[in-house]
C-alpha cells in the first residue's frame, strides 16, 4: 500500500480557477517542505468534473520537469491541454496532474548530506498534494513521469520509492554515466543509490512491480545509451513498454507525444486492461 505520509503543510491559498468548470482547470499552491526547509510551489491540472464531482477520487500523475528548471515546463509544452481534450472527448478517464518543483536538482537526495531533493518530492509533494485534493492515495494510482532530468528522476524514485508509486514514465531518460555525473551523485556506492540504470541492476525485483515506459527519440543525442539500458532491462527480465519515436531532445518531441504519454498513464490506471490497451495505445 501507499505511502501516507502525515503532511507536513501550512494551509494553501484556494486554487484560482483559469477555465471554465466544463473544463480542466490549473490550480496553484503552495506548502512547507519540511525536508528541505522551505516554501515550495506546485501547479496542479484539475480534470473535467471535479469540481462538480464532489465525491470522487481521482489517479495522480506527478509530472518532473527537465534541467530547464521551471515546473511550467510541461504546460508551456501543452500536456493539460491536451490532457483536457482526451479527457473531454472521453478517450482518457479523468485525473490529476501534479506540477511540482524541482530547481535543476535530479530530483534525488543530494550525496554527502546535501539537499533532500528525492525525499521532497516523493513523501512532501505527494502528502501535501492527497491532503488538499482528491486523490486516489495508492500505488496503483499514482504515476510519477518526467522529460530528460525529470525522466531520470521518475525511474530513480519509483525505484527508491516503490511504496508511493506503481506506475512510471521515462520521456527521453537522460542517464549519466559515473564518468560524467553532476557532483551531488557522488561516486561509487552513492552514485549507485542515484542512478537510476544501477538501481534497476541491483533491485530488478523491486523494477518489476512497477508499471514502467521507456521512450526516446531515434535522434536524441542520448538515444544510444537509453537504447542499451531498455536492453538491459530486457536481460533482467524487468517487463517494460519501449517505444523509439521520430524526434530528438526537444520540446517538439514531448510536446508532440504528450497524446501518447496521457494514454499509457491512462492504460495504467486501468490496469492495463486488454480491450483498452488494444484500442487506445
Amino acid at each position: 500500500s501507499a505511502t501516507n505520509a502525515t503532511p507536513s503543510s501550512s494551509p494553501t491559498p484556494r486554487p484560482s480557477p483559469l477555465s471554465p468548470l466544463d473544463e480542466g482547470r490549473i490550480a496553484s499552491g503552495t506548502f512547507q517542505s519540511q525536508t528541505l526547509g522551505r516554501e515550495m510551489p506546485y501547479l496542479v491540472y484539475l480534470p473535467p468534473g471535479y469540481d462538480r464531482s464532489p465525491d470522487q477520487r481521482y489517479p495522480a500523475v506527478y509530472m518532473l520537469h527537465g534541467m530547464g528548471g521551471l515546473n511550467i515546463e510541461w504546460l508551456d509544452y501543452g500536456f493539460a491541454r491536451t490532457a483536457d481534450r482526451l479527457m473531454r472527448a472521453g478517450e482518457i478517464p479523468p485525473f490529476i496532474i501534479v506540477f511540482p518543483q524541482g530547481d535543476q536538482s535530479y530530483w534525488m537526495d543530494h550525496a554527502g548530506g546535501g539537499p533532500r531533493w528525492g525525499t521532497y518530492t516523493a513523501l512532501d509533494v505527494v502528502a501535501a498534494i492527497d491532503a488538499r485534493f482528491r486523490t486516489q492515495a495508492d500505488r496503483r494510482y499514482r504515476a510519477i513521469g518526467g522529460l530528460s532530468m525529470g525522466a531520470d528522476g521518475a525511474l530513480q524514485l519509483g525505484l527508491n520509492f516503490p511504496s508511493v508509486f506503481g506506475i512510471v514514465g521515462a520521456h527521453s531518460p537522460y542517464l549519466r554515466r559515473e564518468d560524467e555525473a553532476i557532483v551531488f551523485f557522488g561516486k561509487g556506492k552513492d552514485y549507485a543509490e542515484r542512478d537510476p540504470w544501477s538501481l534497476a541492476r541491483a533491485r530488478p525485483e523491486v523494477a518489476r512491480t512497477l508499471a514502467l515506459w521507456i521512450d526516446v527519440g531515434a535522434t536524441d543525442e542520448r538515444r544510444d545509451v537509453v537504447a542499451l539500458f531498455h536492453r538491459e532491462l530486457d536481460q533482467l527480465g524487468i517487463t517494460h513498454f519501449w517505444r523509439e519515436l521520430i524526434g530528438s531532445h526537444s520540446e517538439e518531441y514531448w510536446g508532440g507525444y504528450s497524446p501518447q504519454f496521457l494514454r499509457y498513464y491512462a492504460a495504467a490506471f486501468c490496469g492495463f486492461d486488454d480491450d483498452y490497451v488494444a484500442r487506445r495505445m
